[in-house]
């Protein structure tokens, strides 16, 4: 009889352990799939925030102007956006041009401020139009290069 009870003692105390050893499992899996789903979020937030900054800097270039805080936005978006996206899509090259422009057409608008020779004027409004008719279409192609990464509809 003593053997029969310790059999079933055994037998009980093994159930209690794999039991508990399925609880943690699902719990694991659980916290596993919330880990995955809150990194897919900062993904998505992250390369969202490359967008908007992207935004903001076309919203202000359609304005004449491009302020410094929202240049260094983009700026850091820019930068991120080498991490946060693949290389094939494009993206990095894509902000990279649209960041030379950005310059370019910054500091010809300071430089048209500063001068009032008509030859350097001149040149200085060429080189202006080339960058304004390069931001002209930017929201677009980067709407088009982000939507399957940020599901722009």
């Amino acid at each position: 009889m003593p053997i029969n009870t310790i059999d079933n003692l055994t037998l009980i105390v093994s159930l209690v352990s794999a039991f508990i050893a399925i609880a943690m499992f699902v719990i694991a899996s659980i916290q596993t799939r919330i880990q995955k789903r809150n990194l897919n979020l900062a993904l998505f937030n992250s390369r969202y925030k490359v967008y908007i900054d992207s935004q903001k800097l076309y919203q202000e270039y359609t304005n004449g102007y491009i302020s410094d805080i929202t240049f260094s936005h983009f700026i850091a978006s820019f930068h991120a956006s080498e991490l946060l996206f693949p290389s094939k899509s494009g993206i990095y090259k894509f902000l990279d041009k649209v960041h030379e422009c950005a310059v370019s057409f910054n500091g010809t608008k300071r430089a048209m401020q500063s001068t009032d020779e008509p030859t350097a004027l001149e040149m200085i409004y060429e080189y202006n139009r080339e960058a304004s008719s390069n931001l002209n279409c930017f929201l677009k192609e980067l709407t088009k290069l982000m939507k399957p990464y940020i599901k722009i509809h």
